[in-house]
C-alpha cells in the first residue's frame, strides 16, 4: 500500500504512515462500513475516544501522566488508515494480527506504546461505539449492542457539533485533520 506522502506500507515491513497520511486516511474512512445515518468517519471516532478518556481521567487528563494515554487514544485506530475500518464481526484473526503489528510500528514512530495502552483505551472505545451507534449508526444498533452512557453521548455530540461538515474530515486541510495533527504534536511535545 502506498500512502499519499509516498510511504510504502507492507505487511512485515518496517514503515509506518506519516501523521498526515493517518489523519487524511481516518478522515476519509467511514465508520460502521458506511452504514451510518450521515457522514461519520474514523477520525470523528478517534476524537470521541480521546475526549471520553480525557473526561474520565482525574484532573481532566491534563497532567503529564495522561498525555501518552491521550496520544494513544488518538492513534488507537491509526492502523485503519492502512487496513481500512473492518467491522469487528468481519475482522479475521490474521487482520487483527496485522493491525497489532502496525500498531507497534506506528507507536514506535510516534513515541507511544499502543499495545500497552490498549486495556485503558478499550473501555473508552466501547463507550464511543455504543454512543456512536445510537446517535449516528445504523437504525437498530442500540437494540443489538446496548445503551450508551451519558459521557459517550456527550463526547459524540460534542465532536459532531465541532466537525459537522464532511469536508472537515475529508479535505487534507479540513478543520478536523488540522486539529488532529495539532493535538497529536502537542501531546508528543509535552
Amino acid at each position: 500500500m502506498l500512502t499519499q506522502s509516498g510511504i510504502e506500507i507492507i505487511p512485515g515491513g518496517g514503515n509506518a504512515p506519516a501523521l498526515q497520511d493517518i489523519a487524511v486516511g481516518l478522515g476519509r474512512m467511514p465508520r460502521f462500513a458506511g452504514q451510518t445515518r450521515g457522514w461519520w468517519s474514523v477520525l470523528h471516532h478517534s476524537f470521541v475516544v480521546e475526549l471520553f478518556l480525557r473526561m474520565s481521567m482525574g484532573g481532566g487528563g491534563s497532567g503529564p501522566f495522561y498525555r501518552p494515554i491521550r496520544l494513544a487514544a488518538l492513534l488507537h485506530d491509526a492502523h485503519e488508515a492502512v487496513t481500512g475500518d473492518v467491522p469487528t464481526t468481519w475482522k479475521t484473526a490474521d487482520l487483527k494480527e496485522r493491525q497489532r503489528a502496525l500498531d507497534v510500528r506506528i507507536g514506535e514512530r510516534y513515541g507511544v506504546d499502543l499495545l500497552a495502552a490498549h486495556s485503558l483505551i478499550s473501555q473508552a472505545d466501547r463507550a464511543a461505539l455504543l454512543a456512536e451507534g445510537q446517535l449516528v449508526g445504523p437504525p437498530g444498533f442500540a437494540a443489538l449492542e446496548g445503551a450508551p452512557g451519558a459521557g459517550g453521548i456527550y463526547a459524540v455530540e460534542y465532536v459532531q457539533a465541532k466537525y459537522p461538515d464532511p469536508l472537515d474530515t475529508i479535505d487534507p486541510n479540513g478543520r478536523a485533520v488540522r486539529d488532529f495533527l495539532t493535538l497529536v504534536r502537542e501531546l508528543q511535545d509535552a
